[in-house]
């Protein structure tokens, strides 16, 4: 197994013992030892993104593989409490490998999903269409995808003036001086929203104007 960052391990898998699963499956995974783990495939019909969770009261973990069982990406926490919840672009025709675990020492059994999602067919901005902001402040922009539970594709955040309102990567807009600039949020897959930001000095704000 070979990760993004280099780094390298082996381990032993018996590819003709997994059990293949497909979307909408749902399976009971059975860890007897502590750090046992359960290997499933998938060989996905089409290109899509696809959903990979699970349902528990323990730690669970998920590791997605190619063919080649090269490390493609994992999660650990990201769903309800303390499940996993893994979201990633597969292409059709091709063979992945997910390995399911609990965290740490845990024992017991989880339930495994497996979903085809929908990719995104709008995107807005939770805070509306305008907002003032103090010089000096930082504002968090929420983007929203819909449907709900779609893909969530990656966000690319712009300023149309970055001498008067910075924005970075995670749409944190930060006020420089007196003025306006419009913030675009776009999507991988182009969907884009945008909204005005008022930037003024902090004493001309009216109270609860700051959102």
């Amino acid at each position: 197994v070979t990760t993004n960052e280099g780094l390298s391990d082996s381990i032993t898998v018996k590819v003709a013992d997994m059990e293949s699963v497909q979307p909408g499956d749902s399976k009971i995974v059975r860890i007897e030892k502590s750090r046992d783990y359960v290997f499933y495939k998938l060989t996905p019909a089409e290109d899509a993104p696809y959903l990979f969770w699970s349902e528990s009261d323990k730690d669970t973990k998920a590791e997605l593989y190619d063919s080649d069982m090269y490390y493609i990406d994992e999660n650990d926490d990201g769903g309800e409490n303390s499940n996993f919840r893994l979201q990633e672009n597969l292409t059709g025709g091709k063979t992945y490998y997910i390995k399911v675990h609990m965290y740490g020492d845990f024992t017991g059994t989880f339930t495994f999903k497996v979903k085809q999602m929908e990719h995104a067919k709008n995107l807005y901005i939770a805070q509306g269409d305008k907002i003032t902001v103090p010089i000096g402040a930082d504002v968090n922009l929420t983007s929203v995808f819909e449907p709900e539970d779609c893909y969530e594709e990656n966000v690319d955040w712009f300023s149309s003036d970055i001498e008067t309102v910075q924005v970075n990567g995670y749409g944190v807009v930060s006020g420089l001086k007196p003025g306006k600039a419009v913030i675009t949020a776009k999507s991988e897959n182009g969907l884009t929203d945008t909204i005005e930001i008022t930037a003024v000095e902090p004493e001309t704000l009216a109270e609860g104007e700051i959102k």
